[in-house]
């Protein structure tokens, strides 16, 4: 998509383009709910078995920290273990064992269907159906409210909005009446109906099932992306899968960056789209500097350090890299420094030293760290997958706290936040060459 700027508008660039890099087919149903489970149980034992290699990683990312500080981060993280990890992995163990259990929910549909059909019931079925569905449209009515609440500038949609919020409660009375004439007319008491449904043996499995149903889908489409990306293992079954997402992102980028119609190139990234987008930037670095192709790599037209160098930015928003690199690294035995440091040049763009010492087999070279490019970094406190960047070299002006007040759309509210756009606009688009192209990727 073609945004032509304004003559006056702010912004140096004449025409800014817009790309999305769309990567969620590649994970889509490839792991269950209950392999993320699992995976999840893995991952909360991860810094129990790397404790000492985590506080590590931690001290050396404050290399001027005191002694006094020390012990304080040291007793932080038992803190974590113990009022954190070990209850959250408790959690999972229980739900992995109870989210098969669906006897209880056959169990009331048996009792219900019959509850339904005997007589003298021949019009409860009508009766329940008509109740429920105001009762929606009361839901409907809530939901509607809170939105009004929330968004106080008029739009088309919120007029749309608040003819719905006033045509549903119409429509919630005219249900409810229904209900209540076909129980005056049946003879049948809607008192007896809801009374049996109220009653833990019914209700329960119905609670149930529909707790099943939301954390079956809450592991499956936000978790599992996650759980399938960040597995680098070469012999995982889902390898295949992060291959084609950053192989795919490499490929994008490049295209971009080859473009001689961009002067620059800004790259985007939002949640796990972050991450890819930090990893097909160490990709690139290593096509770009790299003597020769690996041998096993097909052959590709490698990216130059020219091209590379139109790469003028990255932005990352609701970022977890920090957890990634906590959790997810691989980690090397002590013994072995010089695939520690094959590791380290490999993902290693502007992430801070491990602090290992690798003598007497130390390597001696120069990282490229792409001096021209500018990292920007969103975050906010009430958002539990995002965090300030501690493992990574980014200057204190170049990341940006933003508060929001709720906890669990946090995640989601850079978006719409005017203070977000204004951030990353004035240091980015401002600054920027007069034709800028972009890619990003929300999840």
């Amino acid at each position: 998509m073609r945004i032509e700027v304004p003559q006056g508008a702010g912004p140096t660039a004449d025409k800014i383009d817009l790309f999305e890099y769309y990567w969620a087919p590649y994970t889509e149903d490839k792991i269950s709910a209950r392999d993320t489970i699992r995976w999840l149980i893995r991952t909360d034992l991860s810094p129990l078995r790397y404790f000492s290699s985590n506080l590590q990683a931690m001290q050396a990312a404050n290399p001027a920290m005191s002694r006094g500080l020390a012990v304080l981060l040291f007793l932080r993280e038992i803190a974590r273990i113990v009022f954190l990890y070990a209850p959250l992995l408790i959690a999972l163990v229980w739900l992995l064992a109870w989210l098969p259990s669906a006897g209880a929910l056959a169990h009331f549909w048996t009792r219900a269907t019959a509850f339904l059909k005997q007589p003298p019931f021949p019009a409860a079925p009508g009766i329940l159906l008509f109740d429920l569905l105001g009762l929606l449209m009361l839901a409907f009515v809530a939901k509607q409210f809170l939105r009004v609440l929330h968004r106080r500038r008029a739009s088309v949609q919120q007029k749309a909005r608040r003819a719905w919020f006033l045509l549903a409660p119409i429509a919630a009375a005219l249900f409810f009446g229904i209900a209540w004439m076909v129980s005056v007319v049946s003879g049948v008491s809607q008192s007896e109906i809801w009374s049996f449904f109220a009653a833990p043996e019914i209700y329960m499995p119905v609670l149930g099932a529909f707790l099943v149903w939301l954390i079956s889908r809450a592991m499956t489409d936000y978790v599992a992306d996650v759980a399938i990306y960040v597995n680098a293992d070469a012999k995982s079954k889902n390898f295949e899968a992060r291959t084609e997402v950053l192989g795919g992102a490499v490929a994008s980028l490049s295209a971009l960056l080859r473009n001689r119609e961009y002067d620059g190139v800004i790259l985007a990234g939002h949640s796990l789209g972050s991450v890819i987008a930090y990893d097909a930037v160490n990709e690139l670095l290593t096509q770009a500097y790299a003597d020769t192709e690996s041998l096993a790599d097909p052959p590709k037209q490698r990216i130059t350090p020219t091209e590379l160098g139109r790469l003028c930015g990255l932005l990352t928003f609701g970022c977890p890299l920090d957890k990634i690199y906590y959790f997810f690294r691989e980690h090397v035995r002590e013994d072995q420094a010089i695939r520690a440091q094959i590791l380290s040049m490999l993902y290693g763009f502007r992430k801070i030293r491990s602090g290992r010492d690798y003598r007497p087999f130390e390597f001696k070279y120069t990282a490229q760290e792409l001096p021209a490019l500018v990292w920007l970094n969103a975050w906010s406190p009430l958002d539990p997958v995002s965090g300030r960047l501690i493992f990574y070299r980014l200057q204190e002006q170049d990341q940006k706290s933003l508060w929001y007040w709720v906890p669990g759309l946090a995640h989601l509210k850079y978006w719409g936040d005017p203070r977000f756009y204004k951030f990353w606009v004035d240091r980015l688009l401002l600054e920027a060459p007069s034709s800028v192209g972009a890619v990003s990727r929300q999840i």
